[in-house]
């Protein structure tokens, strides 16, 4: 039904119009729709055999060669035991060929043992962001457990799946097709159709891909406009940049890690006059480039939307080199190269840049700051704002006490940046694996883009793309792993070690969906219950969990001397877990975890420990964060409940 909400100032003739060509669109669908069905249900149809009996295998001649021994085989069993599979051969050349072939019993001398039981878990190697769990129950499990308290577990939803409103495909294709036909054929805005109210829903509501009918009325999709055709260079970019995460973890559209819409990046000064760009190029990328062309020669005019382009690009990359440029605006070089000469005048460098803020002078030893501890602290999203990062502009970095990340928009002189270390090889033989290194001292990994000296990016006088091996903090981000392997083990399935390991060196990342840790409580009932848990306490807020999803570090066995310990670390601004040995382990060595005292308690111990986690209040980053309040949980009742489920390991 039409949304009620909406007013309605439609033209008479438009809702006439409407009315008229939704109601012929369902006529002639349903038409079509019932001889369409009638047709496939009779493709389905077999054939029956025009001999019902179960003959033998015939050669092309017709000879039966096997009636003789099927018969003396049926009778030697009994009728109910008696089954014939007919196998047709089809031979290239030639007509078919049928053979009766009974079923032989074969009585075996031990019984075979049984399948172990096992889960299912989707294998990633990164980390997935899910949150909060739906409001809405996909099913009830272990329903089949007469010990499982399943109306327990239910009570931490509102609704079940099968309860959930779901678009009816054929009247979406119905829809469709008549908003097709009075957008193009009567010339009908897509504004002027939804004023009518007379469609189900808004003729440009979003639906989940899908394959249409085969209906022969039915049209290519829509032409949906897009949400760029009519906006300006700045705001198309914006847009494509709110989707792209930055993350040097990530570098990829609509990332699944980070769920938070990026923020637009400041407007950067150029540094380069456009007379040193030739030192920025090797060699000519062809016949147009500004290198082999004078700055003499004349260039045809640009468009305005091929100006705004060029001028968008170039506040973000200013010294981009014309080659680059002439591929991102698909103009010729040297056209590019004196554009941006007239942008950016040599009289734009000879003035000295002097920072906007007095306050990015001062000192950092005021700041305080608890990204150091993942007990107490939970990564924000990058800051953007104008103005210092201080209780004046709202700083989400300020407010959580954390540092501003290289991500961060703010000013490159912040006093909250971190800068990474300044450790060489020159200085100490473990390279950012002691306290010396103020990465390491911080509970984090070095930085590629800011840790220079120790090489943590690369070796960039050889290969800029070379992975040096002197930094040895930087394991997880590389994903520099050992080779495992899942085996049986004492214990169900175990990990073994594939590679000698010596102390402190990377195993593998412990990875898995991270809800909040007000969600994994919900979790932690239906894990308790099967006697496997897989939640990993991330922060005060996040918790990953290897259920459904994760690597095989989710297969590590409990044992109080551990071979292993697991470490949380600050990985470019996001707590990552990392799995190290704690000793020299040889090869073929199960790895096995320290879980915690809290991992082992029964129910009734962890009831009483939930009061101070109900209690707990996710930070308040910014205005737009994402992490749900608890009063946006599905299962607040629940929680209040003396009947709240148990609390998860608090593995470090």
């Amino acid at each position: 039904m039409a949304d009620s909400s909406r007013k309605v100032t439609s033209d008479p003739d438009h809702s006439y119009l409407v009315k008229s060509v939704y109601q012929t669109t369902w006529n002639d669908f349903y038409d079509w729709e019932q001889a369409y069905c009638l047709q496939t249900l009779r493709s389905l149809a077999r054939v029956p055999p025009q001999d019902a009996s179960y003959p033998g295998k015939k050669n092309l001649n017709g000879v039966d060669t096997c009636s003789r021994s099927l018969a003396l085989r049926r009778s030697q069993v009994s009728d109910y035991e008696y089954e014939i599979f007919t196998v047709i051969d089809y031979p290239v050349n030639g007509e078919a060929e049928t053979a009766a072939l009974p079923v032989v019993t074969v009585k075996g001398t031990r019984p075979f043992e049984p399948c172990a039981p096992y889960e299912i878990c989707t294998p990633v190697n990164r980390n997935i962001s899910v949150g909060d769990d739906s409001h809405y129950m996909p099913f009830i499990p272990l329903i089949d457990d007469p010990t499982f308290n399943a109306l327990r577990h239910a009570e931490d939803y509102n609704y079940f799946q099968w309860q959930m409103p779901h678009r009816d495909p054929d009247l979406e294709a119905i829809v469709t097709e008549a908003v097709y036909n009075l957008h193009r054929k009567h010339q009908l805005s897509f504004q002027a159709i939804d004023e009518t109210e007379i469609l189900p829903f808004p003729s440009q509501s979003p639906a989940l891909p899908r394959d249409f009918p085969k209906w022969l009325a039915m049209h290519s999709p829509l032409p949906h406009l897009s949400s760029h055709a009519n906006s300006s260079g700045p705001e198309r970019l914006a847009s494509l940049a709110s989707n792209f995460c930055s993350n040097m973890n990530c570098l990829t559209g609509f990332c699944t890690v980070h769920m938070a819409d990026m923020p637009m990046p400041e407007s950067v000064r150029p540094t380069i006059p456009s007379n040193d760009l030739v030192y920025t190029v090797l060699q000519p990328c062809g016949s147009d480039c500004f290198l082999l062309k004078n700055v003499s020669y004349s260039v045809p005019p640009w468009s305005d939307e091929d100006v705004e382009a060029l001028t968008t690009v170039l506040s973000l990359s200013p010294d981009l080199s014309p080659c680059h440029l002439a591929i991102i605006c698909r103009k010729p070089c040297f056209e590019v190269y004196k554009r941006r000469r007239r942008l950016f005048p040599d009289s734009l460098f000879s003035k000295a840049h002097k920072p906007t803020e007095k306050n990015f002078k001062r000192s950092t030893r005021r700041l305080k700051f608890d990204d150091h501890i993942p007990t107490i602290f939970t990564p924000n999203p990058p800051c953007s704002h104008s103005g210092p990062c201080d209780a004046s502009s709202g700083c989400p970095c300020f407010k959580n006490n954390a540092h501003c990340e290289r991500s961060c928009r703010c000013d490159r002189k912040c006093p909250r940046r971190w800068h990474g270390c300044t450790c060489s090889k020159a200085k100490q033989e473990k390279i950012c694996r002691t306290t010396r290194c103020s990465c390491f001292r911080a509970r984090r990994e070095c930085d590629p883009e800011l840790c220079t000296k120790c090489e943590a990016r690369g070796d960039a006088s050889e290969n800029y793309y070379f992975e040096s091996d002197i930094c040895k903090n930087i394991s997880i981000q590389r994903s520099d792993r050992k080779r495992t392997q899942v085996r049986q083990s004492k214990w169900g399935l175990g990990l073994y070690i594939d590679e000698e390991a010596q102390e402190d060196d990377f195993i593998l990342e412990y990875t898995g969906e991270i809800v909040y840790e007000i969600t994994s409580l919900c979790r932690d009932f239906v894990s308790r219950h099967r006697k496997r848990c897989y939640l990993y306490t991330l922060n005060p807020t996040h918790t990953i969990d290897s259920t459904k999803a994760g690597n095989e570090s989710r297969f590590i066995n409990h044992d109080s001397n551990p071979n292993c310990y697991g470490k949380i670390k600050l990985v470019n601004g996001e707590h990552r877990i990392g799995i190290f040995a704690c000793c020299h382990i040889l090869p073929g060595t199960e790895l096995s975890l320290d879980y915690g005292d809290s991992f082992f308690e029964d129910g009734a111990d962890a009831a009483a420990d939930n009061t101070s986690r109900r209690s707990m209040t996710p930070p308040d980053f910014a205005s737009d964060q994402v992490i749900l309040s608890l009063d946006q949980h599905s299962s607040d009742a629940t929680y209040a409940d003396s009947e709240s489920g148990t609390p998860i390991s608090d593995r470090e």
